[in-house]
């Protein structure tokens, strides 16, 4: 492969990669007398086993035989059930499918990998089921590599396919408002076939939906191209040959699970979300309002940093007392193209970094701004494939205008490429803004709903009290050329502040949401032979404001909300009291017995 082809590889890292590239930090605590690993098997050293657990032998074992073939691979037989393929099928692009070559089984000394090779178009296949001893979990990880970014215009679904039983979705099945929430968050599923269960958890990709007339669990990497309009994908259906992705897919098979677990997108155990984006005033279609901007980089500046603390001037001690930042909220705040480059702004942008507000270019540039937003009116494929090289966690698209603010969600594609968002378009007015931005009556819907909504409105503030955008104003002008928040403005903060201690509907910014939801879907989860939940963090620095959603057996049942503590290294599913709480026990041991594929030992 040339060099320049290399560049124009865009690699969606995953689990693979991570697990390959950095530390693995893995939240177990490990005895000090635990036995040394044994070195790697020759199939370790290309394709590396989940880090699962071996779990002691049991009279109780259920056996479940393994059947693989060199089509199809591992093929599930439980007692009293058909035989189930465990791998899915590519379903979407019609155009494209995957051949498998060969499946080889390697077995090590606590576990057993079932590795297979093959195709799909021009892409390569290469998938691990890992298969540890007496552990109910199996897991997969499945690369498509060198995948031509013209399929980016498609959607990438993948499949199994259940020849008898029931499917059940939580989102679907539970009686929690919440869980059908955060787009992006794929919530487990399970199957039930007589005495039989399986459930399916720790998909990697942002969507796992069930289709009732093919007996069929779908697993969404890519969502519809067509679903944004706003996007131009011709470029990258006109690309050359060697501009490619890689797409990377993680999901976990539970034999006789009874609770289901997932992660959470949004930190400290929040419900919903809101992320509000002040744009440049001069872009907004109504004239008047259009006049309501800074000239200057430093008279922006000025106004930025009385919206997000309540005051202009770092010394007045109302500083940090008001604005978004001093209420406990968040937002976007978009850095006008011109005064991009400006290194003040750019130094304010820096400060911002873990908060929850972020100054966002209204550009492409890549430069600078780590960890914010952008901001690009119709961009194409190739560009959204740049962003994401460049580590941006997401890109405000094309607005709507609608009259109320809709559940748009993260357009969640594979990991490591840059999310989408296409905000509604509010009028302009503070009066609107108020009513339906920051208002507890307008938010609740979304709340009670557990949506992900955002909405665009221009940043107006004017020293002039004889143009239009004097009355829109959200800051109102004092002597020396400072800023505080208008009083309208500043009260509307308050009741949201006051709203929000108790109720988990979280206000920050796109990046922000973007990033923790990315970062949390890198991690898994497993249960251990004790009973507890145990976590991988594939990302080498601690989990802020960790969340995970349990979900008991019984279908109607409710979630539980669970926090990773300082200091724990695993999930503790009892009850507070200590008692165990019903519909939450873990599931049994197994005895894996395999037949047939290529022995590569």
């Amino acid at each position: 492969m040339t060099s320049s082809s290399r560049n124009n590889r865009l690699v969606l890292a995953g689990l693979l990669a991570l697990a390959a590239a950095t530390v693995v930090v893995v939240f177990v605590m490990m005895n000090a007398d635990d036995d040394e690993p044994t070195a790697p098997t020759p199939a370790e050293s290309q394709h590396k086993p989940a880090p699962l657990t071996a779990w002691q032998a049991s009279d109780d074992a259920r056996t479940v035989d393994v059947r693989v073939d060199d089509a199809t691979g591992p093929t599930l037989q439980l007692e009293g059930a058909d035989p189930i393929t465990l791998t899915p099928t590519l379903i979407s692009p019609r155009a494209m499918s995957f051949e498998w070559t060969s499946w080889e089984v390697h077995r090590g000394q606590d576990h057993t990998l079932v590795v297979g090779e093959g195709s799909a178009g021009k892409a390569t296949l290469s998938a691990t089921w890992s298969f540890f001893d007496g552990n109910p979990q199996a897991h997969l990880a499945l690369a498509i590599t060198a995948l031509p970014a013209a399929h980016l215009a498609d959607e990438i679904t993948l499949a199994v396919s259940f020849p008898s039983g029931e499917l059940a979705l939580v989102s679907t099945s539970q009686a929690d408002a919440a869980v059908s929430g955060p787009a992006g968050v794929a919530l487990p599923a399970t199957w039930r076939g007589g005495e039989q269960t399986l459930t399916y958890s720790n998909f990697s990709g942002p969507r796992v939906s069930k289709d009732d007339s093919t007996n069929t669990l779908q697993f969404e990497l890519w969502q519809k191209a067509g679903s944004r309009q706003d996007i131009d994908w011709s470029d990258c259906i006109e690309a050359p040959a060697d501009l490619t992705v890689d797409l990377e897919l993680d999901l976990t098979v539970t034999v006789g699970s009874r609770a289901t677990v997932s992660r959470w997108p949004l930190p400290n155990a929040q419900e919903a979300v809101l992320v509000p984006v002040f744009d440049v005033a001069s872009h907004h279609p109504d004239a008047q309002v259009a006049q309501g901007v800074a000239k200057y980089a430093d008279r922006w500046l000025w106004r930025a940093r009385t919206l997000l603390y309540g005051h202009s001037s770092p010394e007045d001690p109302r500083y940090g007392t008001g604005g978004l930042l001093g209420h406990g909220l968040g937002g976007t705040l978009v850095v006008p193209e011109t005064f991009v480059a400006d290194e003040a702004i750019q130094q304010l942008a820096a400060e911002l970094e873990g908060t929850h507000a972020e100054l966002a270019p209204r550009s492409a540039v890549v430069e600078g701004y780590t960890g914010s937003s952008r901001l690009v009116s119709s961009p194409s494929c190739s560009k959204l494939i740049e962003l994401s090289r460049a580590g941006v966690p997401a890109v405000i698209t094309g607005s709507s205008n609608d009259a109320a603010l809709a559940d748009i969600g993260f357009n969640t594609g594979p990991p490591g490429l840059t999310t989408t968002v296409g905000p509604v378009q509010l009028d302009g007015s503070r009066k609107t803004l108020l009513a339906q931005g920051m208002s507890p009556e307008s938010l609740e819907p979304i709340w009670k709903s557990g949506q992900t909504a955002t909405f665009v409105t221009p940043f107006v503030a004017t020293r002039n009290p004889l143009i239009g955008a004097f009355k829109e104003g959200l800051l109102v002008p004092e002597r020396d050329g400072h800023w505080t928040v208008a009083p309208e403005v500043a009260g509307a903060m308050t009741n949201l502040e006051l709203w929000r201690e108790e109720t988990p509907l979280l206000v920050t910014s796109l990046g922000a949401a973007a990033g923790h939801a990315e970062r949390m879907r890198g991690v898994r989860w497993w249960w251990s032979e004790k009973g507890e939940v145990e976590l991988y963090n594939p990302h080498g620095e601690p989990l802020h404001g960790a969340t995970f959603k349990v979900w008991p057996s019984e279908t109607g049942g409710s979630s539980t909300t669970l926090h990773l503590k300082p200091g724990r290294n695993s999930l503790d599913v009892g009850a507070p009291t200590g008692e165990e709480r019903e519909g939450l026990e873990p599931p049994g041991p197994v005895d894996w017995q395999f037949a047939g594929g290529q022995s590569a030992d």
